[in-house]
């Protein structure tokens, strides 16, 4: 079992976020904070934990700073940032903080454990907008379909709307994926929303 501690000071975005990890069989949710000096604190009463959950926005201590305190005391517990898409700036800071990702509050919960697994890894789960130039640019139906994407349609309803097979779709979000750069939708929708493609 993945050991989780879930940090935001929403009491029914620790729960959701909560219940659909549990759900998936393969975490334990081995406490909760709401704000970053509880962080600080559950993480230091539970040394075993394999990664936190940490929302940005938060009173007396954001996240930001939480994980600037947790690296600065030399703990490197994985840290994956939640946030929303009106916070542009936080994916530099969270870089230069420590943080191991950046994954957003409505990203689906396939998106979160994949990022989990991603960031659990070894690798980092930032998407990086600068690996995308114009070599790369995405065809008109590419661009249709990440389009799709950031509405937060389902690849079936993408399928549907488009008059495409689900294969096709999935096909299309490979090679969007790729030229982005990134290893998931909710990373493509991140990186559309930077560089204005959708």
């Amino acid at each position: 079992m993945i050991k989780v501690i879930i940090v935001d000071d929403q009491g029914l975005v620790r729960e959701g976020i909560a219940t659909l990890l549990t759900m998936s069989g393969e975490f334990d949710i081995i406490a909760t904070a709401e704000n970053g000096h509880q962080a600080l604190t559950s993480i230091s009463e539970n040394p075993d934990v394999d990664i936190v959950l940490m929302d940005i926005r938060m009173p007396e201590m954001s996240g930001l700073e939480a994980v600037r305190k947790l690296r600065a005391q030399g703990n490197n517990t994985p840290v994956l940032l939640l946030t929303t898409f009106d916070e542009p700036n936080t994916l530099g800071i969270g870089k230069s903080v420590g943080a191991n990702g950046y994954l957003l509050k409505d990203a689906k919960v396939d998106d979160l454990i994949e990022t989990i697994h991603q960031v659990l890894s070894g690798l980092p789960a930032f998407p990086n907008p600068d690996s995308y130039t114009e070599h790369q640019s995405l065809t008109q139906k590419e661009h249709e379909v990440l389009k799709s994407m950031v509405a937060g349609k389902s690849n079936r309803e993408i399928a549907e709307d488009l008059h495409l097979s689900l294969g096709t779709i999935k096909n299309y979000n490979s090679n969007i994926f790729a030229k982005l750069g990134v290893k998931s939708r909710t990373q493509a929708v991140v990186i559309a929303k930077q560089l204005g493609l959708a």
